[in-house]
């Protein structure tokens, strides 16, 4: 897996685009889709040792910038699903936040089992 240091494009989180946080490189600057089920939306994240800022799409046209201490984070999550009706899993390690909009996530990846 590489450093992303610019944002990286186009496909949604999963095994097409895998951001990393890797702390020696921030501040790291990528693109996740974020937010609970039914209400996700593509988002451009910014995080540096201190803060994570959030720009992501607003009904209302403008985009809407969230900007948050790191210490608003309750820790790094690892979160498990399966993928359908496979025995495939996705693996996705994110910012957890109490908020489900507001996690972040850092890494994913999907392997069969």
């Amino acid at each position: 897996m590489r450093h992303q240091t610019a944002v990286a494009g186009g496909a949604s989180a999963g095994a097409s685009r895998r951001p990393r946080l890797d702390p020696s490189n921030l501040p790291l600057r990528y693109l996740a889709t974020i937010g609970p089920r039914g209400r996700r939306v593509e988002a451009e994240i910014h995080l540096d040792r201190k803060t994570a800022v959030i720009r992501r799409p607003s009904p209302l046209g403008a985009p809407l910038v969230i900007r948050l201490p790191i210490n608003a984070y309750d820790g790094v999550a690892v979160r498990m699903r399966a993928i359908g009706d496979s025995d495939d899993l996705e693996v996705v390690v994110e910012l957890k936040h109490r908020d489900p909009g507001l996690s972040l996530p850092l890494t994913s990846s999907a392997n069969s089992v």
